[in-house]
């Protein structure tokens, strides 16, 4: 960076020289070597800021990856994991084999539901029981935090069952007020132009 800076400078000085004699064009010299200088100058400051605001970001991953809140309802909140939670809730004994796991959770992937269970497994909320047989049989199995989990979910999964068919005509309400005021904004409507 600096030795731009130097070439930069030193040609500005020369093309002054140059055109000591002509000082309209020694301006034109002097605002392009500024403007050069500026662009290279600006650059860099753009790439420190991005830098910078790449190392806020990771500054604030870091403060997010510190707050349990943050951690759990961000693993918990996707909905594979609530599926497979209720899943397993509805299981003799809150326990189901790998593929009754998936004709269970409707639409997951063989890696998806794995990865799902390798996080649940992780955090405490899920055990995996492998069987030394042929085939190897593996089961998953709700843990007491597990259970506990269960409380709120199935509270949540209630609301939701209860509030469902207002909801549902909340959006169809919302969505034809929107399209009628679409088109009473259109141009040509009323003799006016649409407000913004």
């Amino acid at each position: 960076m600096k030795k731009a800076s130097v070439r930069s400078a030193k040609a500005g000085k020369s093309a002054l020289a140059g055109n000591a004699a002509n000082p309209d064009k020694a301006a034109q010299t002097v605002e392009a070597a500024q403007t050069g200088n500026a662009a290279r100058t600006g650059n860099a400051a753009q790439t420190g800021n991005a830098a910078q605001t790449g190392n806020a970001a990771q500054t604030g991953q870091r403060a997010h990856s510190n707050c349990p809140i943050h951690d759990l309802i961000s693993r918990l909140g996707d909905k594979w994991s609530v599926l497979v939670l209720m899943a397993l809730a509805k299981a003799d004994g809150n326990c189901l084999r790998f593929s009754a796991l998936m004709r269970s959770v409707d639409g997951i992937s063989q890696r998806m539901l794995a990865t799902t269970l390798r996080y649940l497994e992780r955090d405490g909320i899920v055990t995996r029981h492998l069987y030394a047989e042929v085939p190897p049989r593996v089961e998953y199995t709700l843990t007491e935090r597990g259970k506990g989990l269960l409380i709120p979910v199935t509270a949540l999964f209630g609301w939701i069952d209860k509030e469902w068919p207002k909801i549902e005509i909340s959006r169809q309400d919302y969505d034809a007020n929107t399209k009628v005021r679409a088109e009473s904004n259109a141009p040509g409507v009323h003799g006016h132009a649409p407000l913004l």
